[in-house]
């Protein structure tokens, strides 16, 4: 699930976290870039409500491109 991370500074990092540490966890953002992250920095994590994925993405495919897309990004992981 996608996390809202505000740090210590003020700045807000969205994202998933793909690795945790003890020292430090590694967020990827929505442009595919891992960012380390001091656990020591962060003020608060969210997990966020909703889908990173815009609303009605999917709503002008038909059926078969949308099973078509899926199978495509799950051969990607």
């Amino acid at each position: 699930q996608a996390q809202v991370l505000t740090l210590k500074d003020g700045s807000v990092q969205t994202g998933f976290i793909v690795k945790q540490e003890a020292a430090q966890l590694h967020l990827k953002t929505a442009a595919g870039q891992t960012h380390p992250i001091s656990i020591d920095t962060l003020q608060s994590q969210q997990t966020l409500p909703i889908s990173l994925m815009p609303e009605g993405l999917l709503q002008n495919l038909t059926p078969q491109e949308a099973a078509d897309m899926i199978a495509y990004l799950s051969g990607l992981k």
